[in-house]
């Protein structure tokens, strides 16, 4: 299946009044409209579908404007179109299994410990990661004597990472869940890009970070990914945002966040992505 698109129309979801929420530009590229789902797109049932694909000029930012409410998407549905439902038992353990010329997550592993190896990290190896899903990367952590937190909205999802992964699970929705402690590594894992206020979220980890800690987030680069299609997984419905270094270093700031380390990536999987290592502003002073 091949969807075109649909040529420009009189409707727009953004005024031009409209300031980019990281950089306050007003001034913004409409880069495609769709009228239709993207082959492989998942559309969590939507009947009636139409978003607009934009690009802030000045930081480079792209962004989603749409008129669904994804809200209650991730409890459940994301799950289900995800990762085949009824079979994730499946899934976890094939993906667990990849080699690693195969594998974004066995990939992010060895770029994280290598990053803390080559930084003198000597704090304790206690990590949040939020937005686990089903738990791979918690698993692959714990397997590297780290104590892990696995923070998912989804009940079956913890239920796979409290029992497959074997790692301390909370389900709720960050950053409104109970947990007073504090930790050395928090991590983002392709999170940030579905939410909409990503500065306030972003922002939210500090609390749960110890000094001289970092969070480490990965999050789908739209500089590279526009340079093959529009039509591509990196700018898909599910995401608010497709992000270029600069409107990554835009973010961190504008959270409290310095960023220590930015990459350009390519996954296994084909992705586009940009991989950073962040150090709250308090801990420069």
């Amino acid at each position: 299946m091949n969807y075109k698109g649909v040529k420009p129309t009189s409707r727009r979801l953004i005024s031009k009044n409209s300031k980019c929420s990281l950089c306050g530009s007003a001034k913004h590229n409409l880069i495609h409209e769709f009228d239709h789902p993207v082959e492989n797109e998942n559309t969590f049932g939507i009947k009636e579908y139409y978003r607009e694909l934009w690009r802030c000029s000045i930081c480079g930012l792209f962004f989603n404007e749409h008129e669904y409410n994804f809200e209650e998407i991730y409890k459940g549905d994301y799950r289900i179109s995800a990762y085949r439902g009824d079979l994730i038992h499946q899934r976890f353990n094939e993906i667990m299994n990849l080699p690693i010329e195969k594998s974004d997550n066995k990939n992010r592993v060895l770029r994280i410990l290598d990053f803390l190896k080559k930084h003198s990290f000597k704090l304790d190896k206690k990590i949040l990661d939020i937005g686990s899903g089903m738990g791979v990367f918690p698993a692959a952590m714990k397997q590297n004597h780290w104590e892990v937190v696995a923070i998912d909205p989804d009940p079956i999802n913890i239920e796979i990472a409290k029992n497959y992964a074997k790692v301390r699970v909370i389900q709720g929705v960050f950053p409104n869940i109970s947990i007073d402690e504090k930790f050395s590594l928090i991590t983002f894992n392709k999170v940030i890009e579905h939410i909409a206020d990503a500065t306030s979220f972003l922002n939210a980890a500090k609390k749960h970070l110890n000094k001289k800690g970092y969070v480490y987030i990965e999050l789908p680069d739209g500089e590279e990914a526009i340079k093959v299609s529009h039509f591509r997984q990196e700018f898909f419905l599910e995401h608010y945002y497709a992000f270029t270094s600069s409107s990554i270093c835009l973010l961190a700031d504008k959270a409290g966040f310095s960023v220590v380390r930015l990459q350009k990536i390519k996954d296994p999987s084909g992705k586009h992505t940009l991989a950073g290592f962040l150090m709250a502003e308090d801990n420069f002073k």
